[in-house]
């Protein structure tokens, strides 16, 4: 686990917020010399499967590309690290996929045709995921006014929601819907997280119980056939009766071993 600064932020990021933030610096250069948006972004009048992901690698301008830079080294950092790099990779993919399905449907049949770029929904979600690990946390808007995360969720919350009514969009190059949905996908995400890792938990429970009780089973066996060999001796075990001695001899050994 990488060394926590005083505001509860990771100052080293994870492989996965590294390779993230690489691989948009990557495909926006690549945009000056491939019609990359053209190919890549998504369009709500014609679809394409590739576009619910490859969406978030492109951007419209340095200074979208630079915010959610911050984002991701802000936010996603700590989060890398407190959840460990493949579930804060599902995370985001998750929230990538959430912020695409909701864009296009707002765009498509509410607001009217639209293409998206960016990965801000997937940040949106990422910031969601921060406020869960650390519910207090005080954030400077413009290195001054100290804002918790919570207020500012809830302020951006608001202000996606209302960008995704009817008639909202009109006039605007910001994909408030596909913000939102970054939002409700992280809320999904950590809401069956949890209820897949109690079924986990309670599955690997159930396999433990029934291997003690198979060592049970096995011991009260064993113990019953050398009881035989003490009061019989040995020609008096069954061919059976001495291939489960031998396996078991076998099995313990190798526990011995491991």
């Amino acid at each position: 686990m990488n060394r926590v600064s005083s505001g509860g932020f990771v100052e080293k990021p994870g492989p996965v917020t590294i390779g993230a933030m690489t691989t948009l610096v990557v495909v926006f250069v690549l945009q000056h010399f491939a019609p990359l948006v053209k190919f890549g972004s998504l369009k709500t009048w014609l679809f394409q499967p590739w576009e619910i992901l490859t969406y978030g690698l492109l951007h419209g301008s340095l200074m979208h590309l630079a915010g959610n830079l911050f984002g991701l080294f802000m936010f996603g950092s700590t989060v890398e690290d407190h959840f460990g790099s493949r579930r804060y990779l599902f995370l985001l993919a998750t929230c990538l996929l959430g912020a695409a399905l909701l864009g296009y449907l707002v765009c498509a049949f509410v607001q009217g045709p639209a293409e998206i770029i960016g990965i801000s929904g997937a940040v949106f979600g990422v910031m969601y995921a921060l406020w869960r690990i650390y519910p207090d946390m005080i954030l400077h808007v413009l290195g001054i006014w100290p804002v918790k995360l919570k207020y500012l969720l809830i302020g951006y919350g608001v202000i996606s929601f209302l960008g995704s009514l009817p008639n909202a969009g009109h006039g605007s190059n910001v994909a408030h819907s596909a913000h939102l949905g970054g939002l409700v996908a992280s809320v999904m995400w950590f809401r069956y997280r949890e209820s897949f890792e109690i079924m986990l938990h309670k599955r690997a429970q159930q396999q433990a119980n029934k291997a003690h009780e198979n060592r049970e089973e096995v011991k009260r066996e064993v113990d019953r056939i050398l009881a035989k060999i003490s009061q019989e001796g040995m020609g008096a075990l069954t061919r059976k009766e001495r291939q489960f001695l031998n396996r078991a001899s076998k099995n313990f050994q190798n526990s011995s071993k491991g």
